[in-house]
């Protein structure tokens, strides 16, 4: 009986596996005394009762929680809200451009104020939107690459210094071939940034015609606005800025 109940647990279970181990060498010794006794009884052995208590209110191992889609959180340190958004269900599974994003979340408003793609300016906002929005796939954000000026520029139109918080892979942030940096046709002159949720969970650089199911909106209130819905968010430690 013990040994078909190993199967049913994973390894992390060992406590429980050498405790089985244990009760089926119980049952042997038990085995001669065990004869004499009648049928039903025979079955309520030690290992019988263990994978009766532990089968018959089977625990489900919890998943861990999915992204957080479409409600809002506010964080303290920039005073804003934020709001992650999963374009599948629009298009019935595909994702959206960056510019697409970019007019989408300026069309919602929270407390009378216009949302915008989130500038992620500092560790510790990157890794509260990271623990309480939790993006599984590539992610938009509000940052670009203007082939004009060969520098990056956030979405309200300032431009980023060298000084400034980034989270980039020095020698790989241009996640598209060789050469192809603003080659694209079409005038494209804006090569938009996202979180490489699905590889490094570090930010890198697109195509402008790259398809991407999230993308975070920040509705920058200046602090909490009443009678606003937000989901409790969790708090996060001090940050570090990657070397």
């Amino acid at each position: 009986m013990a040994l078909k109940v190993l199967a049913i647990f994973s390894p992390q279970d060992s406590w429980l596996i050498k405790m089985l181990d244990a009760l089926t060498k119980t049952d042997r010794m038990m085995s001669t005394k065990a004869k004499k006794m009648t049928r039903p009884f025979r079955l309520f052995s030690p290992s019988f009762w263990l994978a009766f208590l532990f089968l018959l209110p089977l625990p489900v191992t919890a998943h861990a929680a999915g992204p957080l889609l479409e409600k809002t959180i506010y964080f303290e340190g920039t005073g804003s809200y934020y709001e992650m958004i999963d374009y599948r269900p629009t298009t019935g599974g595909y994702g959206l451009r960056w510019e697409q994003a970019e007019v989408l979340a300026s069309q919602k408003t929270l407390g009378g104020v216009k949302g915008r793609l989130a500038l992620i300016q500092s560790p510790e906002t990157e890794l509260f939107l990271k623990v309480n929005l939790r993006p599984d796939h590539a992610t938009w954000f509000g940052l670009y690459f203007d082939c004009d000026s060969r520098k990056f520029f956030w979405i309200d139109g300032v431009q980023m210094k060298n000084t400034d918080y980034a989270n980039f892979v020095t020698n790989n942030w241009f996640r598209e071939p060789r050469g192809h940096l603003c080659t694209e046709l079409g005038g494209y002159r804006r090569y938009p940034v996202f979180l490489d949720m699905d590889s490094d969970k570090r930010w890198a650089v697109r195509g402008p015609k790259k398809l991407f199911y999230y993308y975070i909106i920040e509705y920058p209130t200046g602090g909490p606005v009443d009678g606003a819905e937000a989901h409790k968010a969790s708090g996060i430690p001090s940050a570090q800025k990657p070397e």
